[in-house]
């Protein structure tokens, strides 16, 4: 069992270490650069700062003062963008956010106007944003009349994500237009409902009916994204498979009625493109589309595209597919080992692997190609040959070259190959080789050695590594350890000892579970996990609040950090897994009953996904007729058009606000009809959701 865990965890350590961190500039260093002289990295610094969420809140004032003051346009639209992504989060900045942007509705350039009547949509939480949805629809419909085109089709954009009534019948009106209707057809793809859908799909038919080739083909994509809307496009799509004379057209018209409907046979039209030299690319295009379990049919068409350069890759991408049910082209495919493109001969090496048993047909081919002038190919076939054969003996020349460049790409492949033929048994061949890389500072090899040598043989190494390594790979050292380490083993101690004062907060994190793990003595750690709490970075408190529970009782002296978390942090997340620790600590409602209920209040409705673990009776006490009034009104928002995409989240703040609701008894009758609407939703978890809180309200005494 010891092997199987050793095995998986190596596997893991190595997708990990084969995944490097990229790391952005400090929220200190972003706002000295929105200071800057160059407008592109000012520019670069705001979207920075809109991307890292909660740490980058007191970049607030900064990020004000370049949207009032920057001279450059480009500049102050990155900068209201990081205000929106900030302004989501919970806060008493956010009023300071939506004045700012709700200022900005006046700025004279159309371009920074739209950016930001945009961006108070994604705010709606807040009162003043959401009361400026007229305005924001008035001032997006009149740029409508625009000389400037740009300007016309980003304020149809707008339209088109602007939660107004009558946004979408403003879009719809533009299907017909010559110049926007490409936009058009995108919103209504995005966003439109039934009817919206209906009538652009009205359009697109009319277009079929074109002589113009181009117009027949810029319409099928919008076609094939309406799906069973577009069912009324199958007549006029049949006719025009049996007359245009386009053969590749005819290609791209015969799977977009297949797209709308699977019954449609683009068979006999496929083959004539894949007889013709001119349509051949077209027809490969089109077998693109079809499933694996039908493609062996054009077996004997996918050979012949081998004898054009330009059909070549897409043949190749094809017969992957297939797998063993190609092994009739592995000449053909050993064949272009030989092409004068490398990347043709990369990729054929690449594919033969898949062929099954008939690849071994291709070794000696493969054997050949590892004296390819190109190191990129040979290790390729190195990889193909060892897949294929099994024999690392016959590879183990092209690795080492590989590892010998500075290609970093290429070292990665060949270590990857390494963890291959360790993982098959060849400890002992790649051992020595994946050891030295780990001394020469090439982290991928520990993923290498964790699948074939014994924690005593890589622990002893760590210390000396750990000082140089990255703090991913600091953070697997400490991981590795602690899963298959021991206190006593040469190395452990001292590492745990080095992580616990690294620079690095998920470092010390990791160090302080595993020491735990040796040690079971939490006073040493705790001062570590407690400033966690305050970290910058919200994984780092996410990691934190998780560590506390993890320790149990001797934990309980950080109870007031909890409690502050779940309360105050900047991260709605956080204060929800804050919420759910804070309760399985402590199991008492009147701590965490009127955290939620504040949250709640605050907007943050993922404080409701503890709520399975509450006694949901006694936290629905405590909600006013407001509160309540105003989670029917939160969830009248989350059904949305029936058209919208399903997403998770939605789902779950769905169920959780309908449990909340439902506890409430007689009290939420007023949200009956909501939840009847909700029966129809094509989301099933919501319908499963809105059934049972119906049912509870109904009952309700």
């Amino acid at each position: 069992m010891k092997m199987l865990r050793a095995g998986l965890l190596g596997l893991a350590l190595f997708l990990l270490a084969t995944v490097a961190g990229w790391c952005q500039d400090s929220v200190p260093d972003l706002i000295r650069a929105l200071g800057g002289l160059d407008p592109v990295e000012r520019s670069g610094a705001a979207a920075q700062l809109g991307y890292k969420g909660a740490e980058a809140l007191p970049a607030i004032p900064a990020l004000l003062e370049s949207l009032a003051n920057d001279p450059d346009e480009s500049v102050r639209i990155s900068v209201v963008e990081a205000l929106g992504s900030l302004g989501r989060e919970t806060g008493p900045h956010q009023a300071q956010v939506v004045k700012a942007l709700l200022t900005t509705l006046d700025d004279p350039r159309p371009r920074l106007k739209i950016t930001a009547a945009l961006t108070l949509d994604a705010l709606s939480s807040v009162e003043a944003a959401k009361a400026s949805l007229p305005r924001r629809f008035e001032l997006l419909k009149s740029m409508l009349g625009e000389k400037d085109p740009e300007v016309r089709q980003l304020a149809l954009q707008g339209l088109a994500y602007l939660e107004h009534p009558e946004a979408m019948e403003r879009v719809v009106a533009f299907l017909e237009d010559p110049d926007l209707q490409s936009t058009a057809l995108r919103a209504v793809i995005d966003r439109g409902d039934s009817a919206a859908r209906r009538k652009a799909v009205t359009v697109l038919v009319a277009e079929l009916g074109s002589s113009d080739a181009d117009r027949i083909r810029n319409a099928l994509p919008a076609l094939r994204a309406f799906a069973t809307y577009a069912q009324p496009a199958l007549p006029q799509l049949r006719q025009l498979m049996q007359t245009l004379g386009d053969a590749s057209l005819r290609v791209d018209v015969a799977m977009t009625a297949r797209a709308i409907d699977p019954g449609v046979d683009p068979g006999p039209i496929l083959r004539e493109a894949l007889a013709s030299d001119e349509h051949l690319a077209s027809g490969l295009s089109g077998l693109a589309e079809i499933e694996d379990s039908q493609l062996a049919a054009y077996l004997p068409e996918l050979g012949k595209s081998f004898e054009r350069e330009d059909t070549q890759g897409a043949a190749l991408a094809l017969i992957s597919r297939l797998g063993p049910r190609a092994g009739s082209l592995v000449p053909a495919v050993a064949g272009l080992l030989k092409n004068p493109d490398p990347s043709v001969r990369a990729s054929a090496a690449q594919v033969l692997p898949s062929l099954g048993s008939a690849a071994a047909g291709a070794r000696a081919a493969l054997k050949e190609t590892l004296n390819d002038p190109e190191l990129a190919v040979r290790i390729t076939a190195a990889q193909a040959l060892f897949q294929i054969n099994r024999d690392s003996h016959e590879v183990l020349d092209a690795v080492k070259a590989a590892l010998a460049t500075g290609d970093p790409d290429l070292r990665s492949l060949a270590t990857s190959l390494l963890y291959e033929i360790g993982s098959m048994g060849g400890g002992t061949a790649v051992g020595p080789i994946a050891l030295e890389e780990l001394r020469q500072g090439n982290m991928e090899a520990l993923g290498v050695l964790t699948s074939i040598a014994s924690p005593s043989q890589l622990v002893p190494l760590f210390p000396a590594l750990f000082p140089k390594a990255e703090p991913y790979v600091k953070s697997t050292m400490v991981s590795y350890v602690g899963s298959m380490g021991h206190p006593s083993m040469p190395g452990a101690n001292e590492l745990v000892a080095l992580a616990l004062k690294d620079d690095s907060v998920d470092v010390r994190l990791q160090a302080v579970q595993t020491y735990f793990q040796f040690n079971r003595q939490a006073s040493e750690v705790l001062p570590i996990v407690q400033a966690s709490l305050t970290a910058p970075e919200a994984m780092n408190r996410h990691t934190g609040l998780s560590i506390a529970e993890l320790i149990g009782p001797e934990a309980r002296t950080l109870l007031p950090d909890v409690i502050r978390v779940a309360s105050e942090d900047p991260d709605g997340d956080v204060q929800a897994s804050a919420i759910g620790v804070l309760w399985r600590m402590t199991r008492d409602v009147e701590t965490v009953g009127p955290i939620v209920v504040s949250r709640v209040r605050a907007g943050n409705l993922g404080a409701l996904e503890p709520l399975y673990e509450f006694p949901v009776e006694t936290l629905a006490a405590r909600l006013t007729d407001k509160d309540l009034q105003d989670l029917a009104d939160r969830l009248q928002r989350l059904l949305g058009p029936v058209d919208d995409p399903i997403v998770y989240v939605r789902s779950r703040h769905f169920a959780n606000l309908s449990t909340l609701l439902a506890a409430a008894g007689k009290r939420s009758q007023h949200v009956l009809p909501w939840l009847e609407k909700a029966k129809n939703d094509p989301d099933p978890e919501i319908r499963k959701a809105a059934e049972q809180a119906a049912r509870q309200i109904r009952q309700a005494k």
